[in-house]
């Protein structure tokens, strides 16, 4: 079966990114803008000084979607996935990319059919690279973003 985001997923996502239309450093220290977009914009890397307008941002999240979209539904090979299991994915991919999600423990798990082993696996996708000291650290946002996330899979 072939899924696509529902209006919960989107939300969830718009909620843990937030919107900002001016370009800003993350905590590791990537140029970002919009609903978490650190790719191309206009042709140019985001960086300082760049700006966004509201729709803007929309079609930039929407855009990215659809290929995260596709890439969880051809990764996930678990034929009991739910919607909301699916939902919860994609926000995860939108945020740590394919390639991260595709050698991850949790898509090894799920698509083993260990549902509660994969539900665990989120909150190790919980650090980032501090931007001062090239330290990998705990960010207390990406912890709470995957807390929701398994719960949502849960669900």
């Amino acid at each position: 079966m072939t899924y696509t985001l529902s209006k919960r997923g989107l939300s969830a996502i718009k909620s843990s990114e937030g919107c900002k239309l001016n370009a800003y450093q993350d905590g590791a220290g990537i140029w970002t803008i919009g609903y978490g977009t650190t790719g191309k914009v206009n042709g140019q890397s985001v960086s300082r000084g760049m700006a966004i307008d509201k729709e803007y941002a929309e079609r930039l999240l929407k855009n990215a979607l659809l290929t995260f979209e596709k890439d969880v539904n051809r990764l996930v090979k678990f034929i009991g996935l739910t919607q909301n299991q699916y939902d919860a994915l994609v926000s995860l991919i939108y945020n740590i990319g394919t390639s991260n999600f595709s050698q991850s423990t949790l898509l090894r798990e799920l698509n083993k059919g260990n549902v509660m082993q994969a539900a665990e696996q989120f909150l190790v996708w919980c650090k980032l690279t501090d931007a001062k000291t090239r330290q990998k650290v705990t960010s207390a946002g990406l912890l709470n973003r995957r807390r929701l996330e398994r719960e949502l899979f849960l669900l």
